[in-house]
């Protein structure tokens, strides 16, 4: 069981009946597509901890 809150849904929740290994080619496509918005991603998160962490309490 897998639960996660989300912000339009209020909780989801999912089941993972089982788990079966990818096409490697394929998933190396997806991956190297998607690398950019992750790289951004990250860096945004860093930015919002480092701004937060910044703050005095």
């Amino acid at each position: 069981m897998i639960t996660a809150r989300a912000p339009s849904l209020g909780f989801v929740v999912a089941k993972l009946n089982a788990v079966k290994a990818a096409d490697p080619v394929l998933m190396a496509r997806i991956t190297e597509s998607q690398r950019p918005q992750a790289t951004m991603g990250i860096f945004r998160e860093v930015g919002e901890s480092a701004r937060a962490g910044a703050r005095p309490d």
